[in-house]
C-alpha cells in the first residue's frame, strides 16, 4: 500500500485542526488527497498510474480477461445490454448532501441573497446533483467504479 501522509489543516473561523490523509502514488510518489486504489492489488496510485496496465498490476492477467469478457458478450456496444444498477454508500449520500447545500449557498450569495424563489432553488438543486450523478452513471454504465466526495477545504 501507498504511504500515507497526513497534513493538518487550520481554518481561519474554527478553532479545530482538521487532519487531511495525503496518499503517495506507489509508482511516482506523487501526493494524492483523494488517491484511486486498484481492485486488483489494492495499492494507491495517482491520476496517470491509476490503470492496471499504466502501473504493471501483477494481477493484470485477470484485468485483461475481464476486460475481454465485457467487449466479447455479443452486442455491438460493450454495455448496451446491462441493466444499470445504481449503487451508493452512506457516505456518499452525506457528501452528495452536504455540497447540495454549500452549493446552493453559493448560488444564492450571486444575488446576495435578496431574492429567494423555490424555482431557482428546484433547478440549481437538481442541476447540480443530474450533473454529480451523471459522472456515476456513466462510469458505472461502462463497468468502473464511482463515488461522490465532496472536498470540505473550502467550508471552514
Amino acid at each position: 500500500m501507498g504511504r500515507m501522509i497526513l497534513f493538518q489543516v487550520i481554518c481561519k473561523n474554527d478553532i479545530s485542526i482538521h487532519t487531511i490523509k495525503m496518499a503517495e502514488c506507489n509508482i511516482c510518489g506523487a501526493t494524492e488527497s483523494i488517491p484511486f486504489h486498484c481492485n486488483y492489488c489494492k495499492n494507491s496510485f495517482c491520476n496517470i498510474h491509476r490503470n492496471p496496465v499504466n502501473h504493471s498490476c501483477p494481477f493484470l492477467n485477470i484485468y485483461d480477461t475481464k476486460r475481454k469478457k465485457i467487449l466479447l458478450n455479443g452486442s455491438r456496444h460493450p454495455t448496451s445490454s446491462r441493466i444499470l444498477k445504481v449503487k451508493s454508500s452512506k457516505t456518499e449520500l452525506l457528501h452528495l448532501t452536504i455540497a447540495t447545500l454549500l452549493v446552493t449557498a453559493v448560488g444564492l450569495s450571486l444575488n446576495g441573497y435578496r431574492y429567494v424563489s423555490w424555482q431557482f432553488l428546484a433547478i440549481f438543486v437538481s442541476a447540480f446533483l443530474v450533473h454529480e450523478l451523471a459522472h456515476k452513471f456513466l462510469a458505472q454504465y461502462y463497468g468502473s467504479w464511482a463515488e461522490f466526495r465532496a472536498y470540505m477545504w473550502g467550508s471552514c
